[in-house]
């Protein structure tokens, strides 16, 4: 009798070429799952973008111009008022950590680490920070906010341990904070203060290149009188932003809103944003342009919404590019 003798298994090499082809594979298909899975978080928000969009301005309809009230201020409860200089303030670091300006996290560590904060709660995100700077009102302004239900914001409590109520009280408003402590995003809005002279609120920053652009997707086509890259100067920014309209000031859509659960044109809950991760600031931003007509003593300033952008600081326009 004849036996074919034939290969019992796989050689070595054999196995480790197996094992690479399914590894390359295996890579390939969850690159493309991640791909596909932040190209669908994307869309979603796109989708949000226009849904609060249409939403805001059915509310403003529905309710005479007047409603939205409670809106989150995206800057830190230690910045005090100011009385004297009013518009922008080009000059305040927007990645400033320390407490007052923009919203960047909790500042009063306690026992806890910087590293340890930031792993919960880092504040707005950086692309948002870099397209923002400080703006305080005037008295004509604020009464414009207020004549559109805007009376009351809500800052973010900066500490990091603790209980805020020790170092803040109530809110303006009669409230107590909602939050035990400032470590969790969505929680850290909390404390409900007057909108009133001199108060300041985050503004788009017509200096940065994006900032610009922010301005023109909502209507407002600043003249390039500087390349690109090279920004304006304090006078000509403040100079073009007049010029076209106004500035625009942004404010947080986080569930305080009066908006928020209010059948009358209003959303069931405030929407956040799955771009980003739990640890960052991830609700919509509105957007307002304060728009001054006539002149002198006769200068009326009125507070009309512009539009939305997500928490990264994209228009609708601009995420849309963004999409893989």
């Amino acid at each position: 009798m004849f036996f074919c003798k034939g290969k019992s298994g796989f050689t070595l090499i054999e196995l480790v070429m197996v094992i690479v082809i399914l590894t390359i594979i295996s890579s390939l298909a969850v690159s493309k799952f991640s791909t596909l899975k932040a190209d669908s978080a994307r869309k979603v928000s796109i989708a949000n973008q226009q849904a609060i969009g249409r939403a805001v301005e059915t509310y403003l309809a529905v309710n005479n111009g007047e409603g939205v009230n409670r809106l989150d201020s995206l800057i830190d409860e230690g910045t005090a008022n100011n009385s004297g200089q009013q518009g922008f303030d080009f000059n305040t670091a927007s990645s400033d950590v320390t407490v007052g300006g923009m919203y960047c996290g909790p500042v009063d560590l306690g026992s806890l680490t910087r590293d340890t904060v930031e792993d919960r709660n880092r504040g707005l995100h950086e692309d948002l920070r870099s397209v923002l700077c400080l703006y305080q009102v005037s008295e004509a302004e604020a009464k414009a906010f207020r004549r559109i239900g805007l009376d009351y914001v809500m800052r973010h409590n900066t500490y990091a341990s603790g209980y805020p109520f020790a170092h803040y009280g109530k809110g303006d408003d009669g409230t107590i904070p909602q939050a035990a402590d400032g470590l969790d995003p969505a929680l850290s809005a909390c404390m409900a203060r007057t909108v009133t002279n001199g108060m300041v609120f985050a503004a788009v920053n017509p200096k940065t290149d994006f900032g610009r652009v922010i301005y023109q997707d909502f209507g407002q086509d600043l003249l390039p009188t500087a390349n690109w890259g090279q920004g304006y100067t304090d006078a000509e920014a403040k100079e073009q932003v007049t010029a076209t309209g106004g500035p625009l000031l942004c404010f947080g859509l986080g569930s305080n809103c009066s908006m928020v659960g209010k059948s009358r044109g209003g959303l069931e809950t405030a929407p956040y944003s799955e771009v980003l991760g739990n640890e960052y600031y991830r609700q919509y931003i509105l957007v307002f342009r304060l728009k001054s007509s006539g002149g002198g003593s006769a200068t009326m300033v009125t507070a009309e919404f512009a539009g939305v952008l997500d928490p990264e600081g994209n228009t609708i326009r601009k995420a849309r590019y963004l999409l893989k």
